[in-house]
């Protein structure tokens, strides 16, 4: 833009540009989530969700290459998006820090309820929430020590983003009787859902494969159980005619 002069244009190539990692469809559906980028990392977004805003600015008849310069943006920023759940049909905001470093999240999808609790909606397959014990229904009351009550949950993502491998010490009330449970989880680069799905499939396929196993040998020693035990009733039946017999001649 030449109304920028010759230093605005020298200032804004020297800084770096990056996006949060989304791939959208003609409709600004989410078609893919890039593994380890920041909208993996934040665990909030999901494959069918839908973009409606992108830095305030109502995207409803955009294009998704008309898209993509709103929400690139300096390298460290924040894009502030407004999306609708593909499964809730709920609009939701979200704020993601832009970067090409990979970062790390916890993939807990979160919720505000009317009383302005964050409540969990869902974790993420092998993801540090999951792990570390986190379920469906969970009421997020703190994290790292600052009370969540009241807070958004574009406020809760950046809490949870940080380095690979750091950790995130997380309170929530668990239950009718709102139990309070302390938990720590550790960041992970986050899979795609599909990736996570997929795994997640896996690791139960390998567990039912294991339970049946179990249940194959366990079957197996109670028929030869069985076995002995009709062998011996079948041998002292036997053995008790013999008895019999030989009495009846004796007699």
């Amino acid at each position: 833009d030449a109304s920028l002069g010759e230093e605005g244009r020298s200032n804004m190539s020297k800084r770096p540009q990056a996006g949060i990692g989304l791939r959208l469809n003609s409709k600004l559906c989410v078609q893919e989530i890039v593994q380890g980028g920041p909208a993996a990392a934040a665990g909030v977004i999901q494959v069918g969700d839908t973009v409606l805003t992108v830095g305030g600015q109502d995207v409803n008849g955009y294009t998704a290459t008309q898209c993509i310069p709103l929400i690139s943006g300096d390298e460290g920023s924040y894009c502030e998006l407004n999306i609708r759940k593909a499964e809730s049909n709920v609009v939701m905001p979200v704020r993601i820090c832009r970067g090409s470093k990979p970062q790390a999240g916890v993939g807990c999808l979160l919720q505000r309820n009317e009383a302005g609790e964050l409540v969990v909606q869902a974790v993420n397959p092998g993801g540090g929430a999951m792990m570390g014990g986190v379920q469906p229904t969970d009421i997020l009351e703190r994290v790292n020590g600052v009370n969540m009550l009241g807070k958004t949950v574009r406020d809760a993502v950046p809490m949870m983003a940080g380095e690979e491998g750091s950790q995130v010490k997380m309170t929530v009330l668990r239950g009718g009787v709102r139990a309070r449970v302390e938990l720590t989880l550790t960041r992970a680069l986050l899979a795609s859902p599909a990736e996570a799905h997929a795994s997640h499939a896996q690791s139960q396929k390998v567990a039912a494969d294991k339970a049946a196993a179990v249940r194959k040998a366990a079957e197996e020693k109670a028929a030869a159980d069985k076995k002995v035990a009709d062998k011996a009733v079948a041998d002292k039946a036997v053995a008790d005619q013999k008895v019999a017999a030989d009495k009846a001649v004796a007699d």
